[in-house]
């Protein structure tokens, strides 16, 4: 490795380090706390990790955090940074590594919420880690996604609640 990747990294970490400090003292979850947070998800579903990542989260310090606890903090944190849409992706998208069946009611809420507050990434970021629960929250004629389909994607969303409404009435009778 050569030193000015070696600096970087040195750097990198070093940030990291810091931000678990500041987030220990009761803050929310730092942002750049998220990609470790994914790769450890990932580890856990069976994924092997680079070097690399293992290092994040090495320094991250969550390396042997309970993944339910991890969990409760993000979504907690999610709701510490309303106003901030670009956390709140992040956040997701951490969620959407841990591939729990047990997150759909929260995520649902939450697509909802977003929604209702016409934030566009962070609907297409709840779309996805739905769709990655086998949720069919895309229409099953598209065949693709992006974040830049607002109108589809704002559709698709609505779309997907009302089914959701619509079997949860139809349970309750």
């Amino acid at each position: 490795m050569d030193s000015s990747v070696r600096d970087g990294l040195r750097l990198y970490l070093c940030r990291l380090r810091r931000a678990f400090c500041a987030q220990k003292v009761g803050m929310k979850i730092h942002i750049e706390h998220f990609e470790p947070i994914c790769y450890l998800f990932e580890q856990a579903n069976g994924r092997t990790l680079s070097d690399w990542e293992e290092q994040l989260i090495s320094a991250s310090g969550y390396g042997e955090a309970k993944h339910e606890q991890l969990v409760k903090v993000i979504m907690e944190s999610i709701e510490q940074a309303p106003e901030d849409e670009g956390y709140r992706i992040a956040a997701y998208w951490s969620l959407s590594k841990r591939f729990d069946p047990e997150l759909i009611s929260y995520l649902k809420r939450q697509l909802k919420q977003e929604l209702d507050d016409e934030n566009k990434g962070t609907v297409y970021q709840l779309m996805i880690c739905l769709d990655n629960l086998s949720e069919p929250v895309f229409d099953s004629k598209r065949t693709g996604y992006s974040l830049l389909d607002f109108e589809l994607n704002f559709r698709d969303a609505t779309d997907y609640l009302e089914r959701c409404a619509q079997q949860e009435d139809a349970r309750r009778m």
